[in-house]
């Protein structure tokens, strides 16, 4: 994995109950709530202050396990874009995606 760093964006609120949750963004159409699985709130736990890729990765399978596939690099770029693709995430370096 290369020094790509992912920072999670800031929510107007977020709500965790049993593992899973909701995160309330702001936007320009007054806001919207995404549910989160366990993966996702992880990561943007994790994130929360800006983390390098290859650390995310690291607790990613410590906490979640390795993909079945062993591609731990192209597991963890899938569900980061799939997260700022979201608004949730975002890269916040130049080596990013």
């Amino acid at each position: 994995m290369n020094d790509a760093v992912v920072r999670a964006v800031e929510a107007v609120d977020e709500l965790v109950i049993d593992g899973e949750g909701v995160v309330l963004l702001g936007d320009g159409s007054g806001g919207r709530v995404v549910r989160l699985s366990p993966l996702g709130l992880a990561v943007r736990s994790l994130a929360r202050d800006g983390m390098p890729l290859g650390r995310l990765g690291a607790h990613l399978a410590a906490e979640f396990g390795s993909p079945e596939d062993g591609d731990l690099d192209r597991a963890v770029r899938s569900v980061v874009d799939e997260l700022a693709a979201q608004g949730l995430v975002e890269w916040v370096s130049p080596a990013g995606p």
